[in-house]
């Protein structure tokens, strides 16, 4: 190649037209330069404005609302269990009086017979006797008496029975008593209105 085709290398001209310009040779960056001289940081979100008044208002309600919530609910557990105890409490009292006063009546019939031991016989020997004796009215008297105390423990082992109070033990002990007292059973067959039903079942 000769000295016309090649150009010269020192030819200030030719070099400027090769070489590409400096700003075309820096790379591009991410983001602008700050003021300081560094990349500015990526774009934050707006600022939450505070709450307004109302706001604040309706959080403080919601929160004493949630607070009275669990008050109650602990108020209505608490009053469930002291109504169960109450209950409890009530049955087994219950249960007791009920028990004193079959035990007081009995004691009354017993003393019956120890202020009259005339009539005795009439209740527990099979003796019978006319409505015309002067004696009936008193035995007749007993003897509801008898019925009346029958009915009373008898509604109280059907209501509160147990392993020593029970409802067909005192049945059998009814039926045994009526065997043994004409007068007795005669009022209750004639009278039968004046008793409980669950006494009139024993003579069925």
């Amino acid at each position: 190649m000769d000295a016309a085709t090649d150009p010269p290398a020192n030819n200030p001209q030719t070099g400027a037209e090769c070489q590409p310009p400096s700003d075309a040779a820096a790379p591009a960056s991410a983001s602008p330069p700050s003021q300081s001289g560094l990349p500015a940081s990526p774009k934050s979100g707006p600022p939450r404005e505070p709450l307004s008044k109302f706001q604040r208002l309706s959080l403080t309600l919601s929160a004493i609302g949630l607070v009275i919530s669990a008050l109650g609910f602990t108020a209505v557990i608490v009053s469930i269990r002291t109504a169960q105890e109450q209950m409890s409490y009530t049955a087994a009292q219950t249960r007791i009086l009920t028990r004193d006063r079959s035990l007081s009546n009995v004691q009354t019939l017993h003393r019956v017979f120890l202020d009259h031991p005339e009539l005795w016989p009439y209740f527990f020997q099979g003796k019978d006797l006319e409505e015309s004796d002067p004696l009936y009215p008193k035995v007749a008297a007993v003897a509801d008496m008898h019925l009346d105390v029958y009915a009373y423990n008898l509604d109280y082992r059907l209501v509160f029975p147990d392993d020593y109070r029970r409802p067909e033990d005192y049945k059998r002990y009814i039926r045994a008593m009526l065997a043994r007292s004409p007068v007795m059973r005669r009022r209750l067959e004639t009278k039968a209105e004046w008793f409980s039903p669950y006494l009139q079942e024993v003579l069925k």
